[in-house]
């Protein structure tokens, strides 16, 4: 029997969240392209791997080797979030991945203006 693969793994966090490329690559911030390459193998970077293990609700280890459980050892955040912050995190995950990626989008824009200000 052949042994499953990062790419597999990744398929599985994709298929149980119910997620087709562009929407992983919306979720993790990167292109179509990149996420089509690490499911054909490229092993992704650290935070790409840090926010597979979130979306899944496993661990790194599991994504790059298979040997822990993909549920018992989940990525936990060291930081609370507090007020307003917390707000928006909640909401945000209320949204679908499209909207996640143009609001992403418009903060973007205002953050720019901000600082050319």
């Amino acid at each position: 029997m052949k042994k499953s693969s990062t790419a597999d793994r990744i398929r599985k966090i994709m298929h149980t969240q119910g997620m087709n490329q562009q929407q992983l690559a919306s979720y993790l911030g990167v292109s179509q392209p990149a996420v089509s390459l690490y499911l054909r193998g490229r092993v992704p970077p650290a935070d790409i791997l840090y926010h597979l293990a979130r979306l899944g609700k496993t661990n790194i280890e599991w994504i790059l080797t298979g040997e822990s459980e993909p549920l018992l050892n989940q990525v936990q955040e060291n930081k609370t979030s507090y007020g307003n912050e917390n707000q928006l995190l909640m909401l945000w995950a209320r949204l679908s991945p499209a909207n996640q990626k143009t609001l992403l989008s418009l903060m973007r824009e205002l953050a720019e203006k901000q600082r050319n200000r």
